[in-house]
């Protein structure tokens, strides 16, 4: 019996590369979703290269997310009867629950097949949400606490660490990730420039390398660049992948709450901080709260 991946990102896919390690698994299929946005595909096609996945393992298809037109639904229910034809799958891993796609292939599979693969922190959430009822089983780099019934496999990163040689540390150099958090309308746009500013002021004596979520607004991003000791580096491919591109490390890794710290804490043991900022009264209120209270667990948060 196979094993299938349901992908839709670099993360899901860096993730699915280690499930495969981690689960001894030899006879498996990959389905990506490729998206709208270039740089998300274009990332998910160099790592297939670095990570030398098997291309003869892997299928590609192409819906949209928003706007689907009469060929992105017969492709959804193409293959949610190709997904029924393979039903004897041993297990079904599945990289986005919310993902519209995803949720209705989920629906053809019984509950005990399926295993989650992170999707940033939409993890936590998501087994925040879960209860004795209605859960699924979890592949991921987060500490969680199981429920009753449910298996959480850890995820180390071992196969990637393996890939990663003994790295430089530049010790003048901070990365800080960038957020949408303007663009999911959670904070104005002079907020964040004014959070980013007090936290670039306490590093003053530091090079500080901003990386852009791929979201971010190119406004918001121009206006960032023009700050001082602030450069801005759009990437081709995966942040927790840096050290490997870049051949050397930052002294340290900050930012609000974005996955990446907690990859770039347990792929390179690099020190990472989150910040806090003023979110209440926001929709995501409830889970930013469960984000910082996790954080808080694994890293230093600065309030």
């Amino acid at each position: 019996m196979s094993n299938i991946f349901f992908i839709e990102s670099p993360l899901n896919l860096i993730c699915t590369h280690e499930a495969i390690s981690f689960f001894k698994i030899k006879d498996y299929r990959i389905v990506i979703r490729l998206s709208t946005s270039d740089n998300n595909n274009d990332q998910i096609f160099n790592l297939i290269d670095i990570l030398g996945i098997d291309q003869g393992k892997i299928e590609f298809i192409k819906i949209h997310s928003n706007n689907k037109n009469t060929l992105d639904y017969l492709k959804i229910i193409f293959y949610v009867f190709k997904s029924l034809i393979n039903f004897r799958s041993k297990r079904i891993f599945i990289g986005n629950l919310h993902s519209g796609f995803l949720s209705l292939i989920v629906r053809t599979f019984s509950r005990n097949k399926i295993i989650m693969i992170d999707d940033g922190t939409k993890t936590i959430a998501i087994q925040n949400s879960f209860d004795t009822e209605y859960f699924y089983n979890l592949f991921t780099m987060y500490n969680l606490r199981p429920l009753s019934g449910q298996m959480i496999y850890k995820n180390n990163f071992e196969k990637i660490s393996q890939l990663v040689a003994r790295l430089e540390i530049d010790k003048n150099s901070i990365l800080f990730l960038g957020s949408k958090l303007y663009e999911e309308d959670i904070v104005s746009e002079s907020y964040y420039l004014e959070l980013v500013n007090s936290i670039f002021r306490k590093y003053s004596d530091k090079k500080i390398i901003y990386i852009p979520h791929r979201e971010e607004s190119q406004k918001k991003i121009k206006k960032i660049n023009s700050i001082e000791n602030v450069s801005i580096k759009k990437l081709s491919y995966p942040v927790e992948l840096f050290g490997l591109y870049e051949g050397e490390l930052p002294y340290k890794a900050i930012s609000f709450y974005s996955t990446a710290l907690l990859t770039m804490k347990n792929l390179y043991g690099v020190d990472v901080e989150s910040y806090y900022f003023n979110y209440k009264g926001s929709v995501h209120e409830n889970n930013i709260d469960a984000l910082y209270s996790f954080y808080e667990k694994e890293m230093r948060v600065v309030r």
